[in-house]
């Protein structure tokens, strides 16, 4: 009789997968915009839907960097929605923005590498489809000469024409989540 060969601890299997230790959360520095603008959905989502309040919510933008309007609820009608699904945002690295005139393009610096993700990213959020961003950012340079010398009271006084020559056009629906100019200033991020 032989005796029982006592039991072998199980081998691991070189095609086991290994723990994993737990995720760090995401700091600001490592969410890209993107990522971001997705995340301010949900959280608005999810706020909207009652599963946070509005200071977890709050906190959750602030971690995110949110811009007010993104944190606004969505005001647009049905048709408005159907169109921006139709005529969908541009990613930023899809609009074209020149720094100077071809072949006199300044050196991308590191202030104009930040600036430039910061129009980019502007551009994107603002909703902007890629035809329609390219040409506001090639009317911004036209408004810049125009309003360079101006005082401040009439840069206040422009913005105030403008703002009535967009509501002629418009209505007054087109100003859901839009601040007037005196406004501009004082929005933080």
């Amino acid at each position: 009789m032989t005796a029982p060969t006592p039991p072998q601890a199980p081998q691991a299997s070189p095609l086991a997968p290994a723990v994993t230790p737990l995720v760090e959360p995401h700091t600001k520095a490592s969410v890209s915009t993107a990522e971001a603008a997705t995340m301010a959905g949900w959280i608005k989502a999810d706020l909207a839907a009652g599963k946070m309040t509005q200071a977890q919510a709050d906190r959750a933008f602030a971690e995110l960097n949110t811009l007010l309007e993104q944190r606004l609820p969505d005001v647009r009608s049905d048709e408005e929605k159907m169109l921006d699904k139709q005529f969908p945002a541009a990613k930023p690295e899809d609009y074209i923005i020149r720094y100077g005139l071809p072949g006199q393009e300044p050196e991308m610096t590191k202030p104009l590498k930040e600036f430039d993700q910061s129009a980019r990213t502007w551009v994107s959020v603002a909703g902007f489809p890629r035809d329609v961003g390219n040409n506001l950012v090639l009317a911004i340079p036209k408004v810049a000469q125009q309003t360079q010398h101006m005082t401040p009271a009439e840069l206040e006084q422009y913005g105030a024409d403008e703002f009535v020559k967009l509501e002629r056009a418009h209505g007054t629906r087109w100003r859901n989540g839009y601040r007037p100019p005196g406004v501009w200033s004082t929005i933080s991020t």
